[in-house]
């Protein structure tokens, strides 16, 4: 793969690191190309090495060591690389002491030093790649149920046709014309459809038109998926974006947010139990789960932020993280209730 071009070996030596970088001798393109080179070393570094490789790279380009985070360090070994040069005038084989490095770390049988560690997808084959990817999803955006694929208004023209094609079996010479009526019938109803949605887009004069449109795409989408025995639960993860439900649930996870900023709880708390009652972006539960307690809270409402929580705690897709925060919540709320009951109590003893 790397003698058809696809591929492209990490570069062990260049010229950025092997000619003498002295102004007689290189121009201005040399010295933009080796900058080039020496960017592209860098980029492969920072995508491919840990920060303990990093570490030992810094000690063997400075000669001291730096233990700090690993942005920090990869962004101390590229101003080093591009700002100091060795006493010969060249800069600093950073690659090469990157592939010693690779090599001592790794536990090879029989390692040699012309060993490939590291490989890198070229342009043209980065460009490739995403265009099959694009062209995959674009394929794939109608829902996995062939029978939903059919617009509703073309069920009549439908019929037509295939009564026809039944037809030109026999004679075979209308054929062409029923083509075109499907052909036309298809982007007619497409470009109505598009028209339609333009429309509707330009009704909407603010945030609330919007989430009320989105919601009853939603609802509108979830009773189809009842009906048509339609579930997520065999679908990859990544095809979860090939979905209108996907995108519905995301407009008004966004739009949660944009509530809260504006104070408008009541509002926030009704799309976030929308939002859990759908089956899309899972990850996002345990978030969901702890903005609906939040909001309960600042309006009030104690006892279901609790149950909120305790809800939250037995939901199987809410992550760790999200679990740690929703019980230490439960567990502020609870010692709130402990102190107010405790209060009223002493209360009354002094009465």
């Amino acid at each position: 793969m790397i003698d058809a071009g696809i591929l492209q070996q990490f570069p062990v030596t260049t010229t950025a690191s092997s000619t003498m970088a002295t102004t007689a001798d290189v121009s201005s393109n040399n010295e933009k190309q080796e900058l080039a080179n020496l960017d592209t070393v860098l980029d492969a570094i920072a995508r491919c090495a840990t920060a303990p490789e990093l570490a030992l790279l810094y000690m063997k380009m400075t000669g001291s060591k730096k233990h700090v985070v690993k942005t920090n360090l990869m962004a101390a070994i590229r101003k080093v690389a591009k700002t100091q040069r060795r006493i010969d005038g060249s800069r600093i084989p950073v690659a090469q002491l990157m592939q010693e490095i690779w090599l001592e770390s790794y536990p090879l049988a029989e390692k040699k030093s012309s060993d490939v560690m590291v490989l890198r997808m070229t342009p043209a084959t980065q460009d490739l790649i995403l265009r099959m990817h694009r062209l995959f999803y674009v394929v794939s955006t109608p829902p996995f149920n062939a029978t939903s694929m059919v617009p509703p208004q073309l069920e009549d023209v439908g019929e037509e046709i295939t009564g026809t094609e039944d037809k030109c079996v026999v004679g075979g010479a209308n054929a062409a014309p029923v083509r075109k009526v499907e052909d036309k019938a298809t982007v007619k109803w497409q470009m109505r459809s598009w028209e339609q949605f333009y429309t509707e887009i330009e009704k909407m004069e603010s945030l609330d038109d919007l989430v009320l449109a989105s919601r009853g795409c939603l609802q509108t989408f979830l009773k189809w998926m009842k009906a048509a025995a339609y579930s997520t639960s065999g679908i990859p993860i990544y095809f979860y974006k090939c979905n209108a439900g996907y995108h519905l649930v995301r407009v008004l996870h966004t739009a949660v947010g944009l509530y809260e900023k504006m104070r408008k709880y009541q509002i926030a708390t009704l799309l976030l139990n929308e939002l859990l009652a759908a089956p899309y972006l899972e990850r996002k539960r345990g978030y969901w789960w702890d903005r609906l307690a939040l909001n309960l809270e600042h309006l009030k409402c104690a006892d279901q932020a609790r149950d909120t929580c305790a809800n939250a705690l037995k939901d199987p897709h809410v992550l760790a993280a999200d679990r740690i925060a929703l019980e230490r919540r439960l567990h502020r709320l609870q010692r709130r209730e402990y102190d107010e009951q405790k209060y009223r109590v002493e209360s009354l003893i002094d009465c």
